[in-house]
């Protein structure tokens, strides 16, 4: 009983600290303005990492891709083409064989994916113990499961979604879970400074989580996107979001 509630303490607590830590690091590394930018590219291999991690994000997820609407990653396959050839020019061709940021790519692109928040994790298992630390891992896992298989399905129409997941994955992209961090994702890259997180709850501790408006809603529900029928703007129920 004592093993399983230090585990049960590590799912709990770990997964407490890295939401807070992922809605930080987002905000302050994927979106970084200028002068942090600057202070970055003065910290050699480290702040290369960093902006490397911007462009792809920031320029490329938010800025190059998506440019027609929340559920269309490129116009026509010349712009993607396009897009292919001016970062393998950058050399940043890793970004488009992470298909354009939608997705965290290989094991070595995990391991920096995961590495801002390291330090204060390690500290976090130190404290804890083996058994604790085997239980903060799984918040960990759950977050790169999200990041590289989940978010794609976060930039298809629900009826999309619903059709190609595999057995495995539509229980979740049924769950409550995945119908909030829809929108919530949404609503990131509509405004961009707010709802940072796909590990949920974070952003309420940093103030930074924002809820859909009436106008929201009946934009996310013309693409398709699953809104819960007390939400829906017309008397209309689109059957792609029927569950």
């Amino acid at each position: 009983m004592t093993i399983l509630i230090q585990i049960l303490s590590g799912v709990l607590i770990g997964y407490g600290v890295l939401c807070v830590s992922e809605s930080a690091s987002h905000h302050h590394f994927l979106h970084a303005g200028p002068r942090i930018r600057k202070f970055w590219q003065r910290m050699g291999a480290m702040g290369s990492y960093v902006h490397n991690s911007w462009y792809s994000h920031h320029v490329v997820h938010h800025y190059r891709t998506f440019c027609q609407d929340h559920v269309t990653q490129f116009r026509s396959r010349e712009e993607e083409i396009a897009l292919r050839e001016d970062l393998t020019l950058r050399g940043k061709r890793q970004i488009a064989l992470n298909s354009y940021g939608l997705r965290v790519g290989s094991f070595k692109e995990f391991i920096k994916y995961v590495y801002p928040h390291v330090p204060h994790y390690a500290l976090l298992c130190f404290w804890g113990g083996p058994w604790f630390s085997l239980g903060a891992l799984l918040p960990v896992l759950f977050y790169q499961w999200l990041a590289h298989f989940a978010h794609p399905y976060l930039h298809m129409n629900y009826a999309q979604a619903l059709h190609t997941a595999s057995p495995w994955m539509l229980p979740f992209l049924r769950s409550r879970y995945f119908r909030f961090l829809a929108q919530h994702h949404f609503l990131h890259h509509k405004y961009v400074h707010c709802n940072f997180n796909l590990l949920l709850g974070g952003d309420l501790i940093w103030r930074k989580q924002r809820l859909p408006s009436p106008e929201d809603y009946i934009e996310m529900q013309a693409l398709g996107m699953y809104v819960a029928p007390e939400n829906r703007q017309t008397s209309d129920v689109n059957l792609i979001q029927t569950p």
